[in-house]
């Protein structure tokens, strides 16, 4: 990373106090959220700002750029009394922006909305079966004068369970099987999901290692993106006020395929690691203010264009940022 780059990325995280993860560790960190609520009907919400960025990414007019700014919102309701619990999701993140935050010819908005529904379906002292159903719409708006880009409805389906072994330990999975709904050009589908084993070692601590998996597919079914990776999260209480979540994600591989040839692997990892840390302070009983940090470096086969890899080993660099506020109303 240049010099300047490297200040300007410096001053952007050190307001939010925070560099770190993306929507699954999210879920983590808002777990919480949705537990241990004693009223007829609970609300809890999460907001927070994220930023991504790949060290050394550069638009086509040779900008430095910052992937991602966005704000996020979500919205937790559920009830003890209910089976049905329900979420709501919206961001507006602003693409390839430059390092002082302006926009460019070559910059677009990306708007996400999103409204889910789980239905627990079994519960026990033994097993736990849910089963969720999603719909987002997404739409990428485009500077003025430039071609239009792409927007979309999608559709999932996610069935998610726990099987207990012991006391301790536990079997638990999540499987999100997504449909695409393009408006322009052709739909397409994905899986993505996570099968591992959590160890509650005490209240205050707990160890999650998982299998994820994210593997898409063209609308002729034919496979054109892979990634598989070892999860491991570790939330740790440390008070009444302080927790932290130190977690990895290591990269068994990561494939890209190309239609244009036959679908054949054209390039891919098999050689990466993300390490991150989410901390929370509790204000209050119902208040919690959380920041996190992680750096995440793969080495590929071949080079990518836009200055995202770098050196003899085709190293991409790779940094989130997030800073936010939960709250159980």
């Amino acid at each position: 990373m240049n010099k300047k780059s490297g200040a300007t990325l410096l001053a952007l995280l050190l307001p939010s106090l925070a560099l770190a993860t993306e929507d699954n560790a999210v879920k983590v960190e808002t777990e919480e959220l949705t537990q241990n609520f004693t009223s007829e009907w609970n609300v809890a919400s999460n907001i927070y700002m994220e930023m991504e960025k790949f060290e050394g990414h550069r638009d086509p007019d040779g900008n430095a750029v910052i992937d991602k700014l966005t704000p996020v919102a979500q919205l937790f309701i559920n009830s003890p009394n209910s089976k049905w619990s329900y979420f709501l999701e919206h961001k507006v993140a602003r693409r390839s922006i430059t390092e002082d935050l302006n926009n460019t010819d070559n910059s677009f908005q990306r708007n996400r909305t999103q409204i889910g529904a789980t239905r627990n379906l079994v519960r026990n002292d033994d097993v736990v079966f849910n089963l969720n159903a999603t719909y987002r719409k997404e739409s990428n708006d485009s500077a003025p004068g430039t071609d239009a880009r792409g927007s979309n409805n999608l559709y999932w389906i996610m069935p998610s369970g726990e099987f207990k072994i012991t006391d301790k330990l536990s079997f638990s999975y999540w499987d999100a099987f997504y449909y695409y709904d393009r408006f322009v050009g052709e739909n397409d589908y994905e899986w993505e999901a996570e099968h591992g084993f959590a160890y509650k070692h005490s209240d205050s601590f707990t160890a999650k290692v998982y299998l994820y998996t994210d593997w898409t597919w063209d609308n002729d079914q034919n496979k054109n993106w892979e990634q598989n990776q070892i999860r491991g999260y570790f939330p740790t209480k440390i008070n009444d006020k302080w927790s932290v979540m130190p977690y990895f994600r290591y990269f068994i591989n990561e494939k890209i395929y190309d239609a244009s040839n036959n679908y054949n692997v054209v390039n891919e990892t098999d050689d990466g690691l993300r390490l991150g840390l989410n901390i929370d302070y509790k204000l209050s009983p119902k208040s919690t203010l959380w920041v996190g940090m992680a750096y995440e470096e793969t080495k590929w086969d071949e080079s990518k264009s836009a200055g995202l890899t770098s050196g003899s080993d085709n190293s991409q660099k790779f940094y989130l940022a997030q800073a936010g506020w939960k709250y159980k109303w």
